[in-house]
């Protein structure tokens, strides 16, 4: 999703790293953005959902006990991705905190939510 959304999302006073996967490895690289985010227990947002089907990336979600939500549509213009982050934080703190790890959620643009099953 870039580091826009993340960065403006610490402007309003919200716990967010911008840039992670800019700064901690992506594009090719997503194995070891998927290391860093298990290793340092940071809730994974992405709208790059193919990598539950990438088996590599699949397998460094579970085997790193990663939690990540999937922002189902990745074309959102950016008011309404902030709005739809805005309107769910209370949740994505609440499974970022409780919920067992790995995990991953789809988050689709409606705020409807579903759990994937990783195994």
């Amino acid at each position: 999703m870039g580091s826009s959304i993340p960065a403006a999302l610490k402007t309003l006073g919200l716990k967010v790293i911008p840039g992670v996967k800019k700064r901690y490895g992506g594009g090719q690289d997503d194995i070891s953005y998927l290391k860093r985010a298990g290793q340092k227990r940071w809730l994974a947002i992405s709208a790059n959902k193919h990598m539950l089907d990438v088996k590599e990336e699949r397998n460094a979600i579970i085997s790193e006990k990663v939690g990540i939500v999937f922002i189902t549509e990745g074309q959102m213009h950016r008011p309404e991705l902030m709005l739809l982050l805005l309107k769910k934080w209370g949740w994505l703190e609440v499974i970022d905190r409780e919920e067992q790890r790995p995990f991953a959620f789809y988050l689709y643009p409606s705020g409807k939510i579903r759990k994937i099953e990783l195994s």
